[in-house]
């Protein structure tokens, strides 16, 4: 299951560790149970976390050739996407919890606003707080990489009181700026958008990140780049059945995470 087999980090661990993480009437718990899957490097040693928030497509955990989640018909390169990212992170030193917040919310697509962006940012809120009692994750270094409605999800979370957890940076690629919210905390916060995105614009994420005029939230703006220019399946533009377009932009991809490496990860 490329390269790695994801493993699933039960939602009870939060109380058998002690993690104090506000639930009260929302089920988050339960819901999260089975739909949280842990990738980690093949060995005992305590290392940094991600925590990696898919977009509204969902994820796959199956072959392509099973994939059959519905929805347009590129949804299924951004399924077969974030597993796949998460993988690389996990081989590249990191404990990585990928988010599955459609199948804890039994539903298949959220690109018509089927799982509100609030509720999203309270998964976001729980698997946080889960993956750091994970007994192989560094607790001071624990990250979030949001992409799309994901990434929108993680500013909800930031606005709903994750910036006061201990977050050791954010990246968001791609994400919706229109309704975020503003923060209290310090929290390294780096949105990598493209100029040419007609999905979630980047004109708003500009304004927003203008209006909280904050040195530890920076902006990398891609001219030429369309939705999903990390998704190396994708071609360089597609239509996706709903107006809109994706592309592969191999430039804006290096870019965007040389930088997540270096500026978040510290890695070079």
């Amino acid at each position: 299951m490329y390269g790695r087999m994801a493993t699933v980090f039960s939602a009870l661990m939060l109380f058998f560790a002690g993690a104090v993480v506000d639930l009260t009437g929302q089920g988050i718990a339960d819901r999260l149970e089975g739909h949280v899957h842990i990738y980690q490097p093949q060995d005992d040693a305590v290392h940094p976390a991600v925590l990696a928030v898919p977009g509204c497509s969902g994820v796959s955990l199956n072959p392509p050739d099973t994939d059959r989640g519905g929805g347009a018909p590129t949804d299924s390169l951004f399924r077969r996407h974030y597993p796949e990212a998460a993988a690389e992170m996990a081989d590249s030193g990191y404990v990585v919890a990928l988010l599955d917040y459609l199948g804890a919310e039994g539903v298949i697509n959220a690109c018509r606003g089927e799982v509100p962006v609030p509720l999203v940012g309270e998964y976001v809120r729980a698997a946080f707080d889960m993956l750091r009692v994970h007994p192989q994750v560094d607790q001071s270094r624990v990250y979030v990489v949001g992409w799309s409605l994901g990434g929108s999800a993680v500013l909800a979370a930031l606005a709903q009181g994750l910036d006061q957890a201990p977050v050791a940076g954010v990246a968001l690629l791609y994400p919706g700026c229109a309704a975020a919210s503003a923060w209290t905390g310090n929290v390294q916060v780096r949105l990598f958008v493209g100029g040419a995105d007609d999905i979630t614009l980047a004109s708003e994420c500009e304004a927003f990140v203008g209006e909280l005029n904050r040195p530890s939230v920076r902006l990398a703006l891609y001219e030429n780049a369309r939705h999903g220019f990390d998704v190396r399946a994708a071609p360089a533009v597609i239509g996706t059945g709903r107006g809109t377009t994706v592309g592969y932009d191999r430039d804006a991809a290096l870019a965007a995470w040389s930088s997540i490496h270096r500026l978040l990860f510290q890695r070079r």
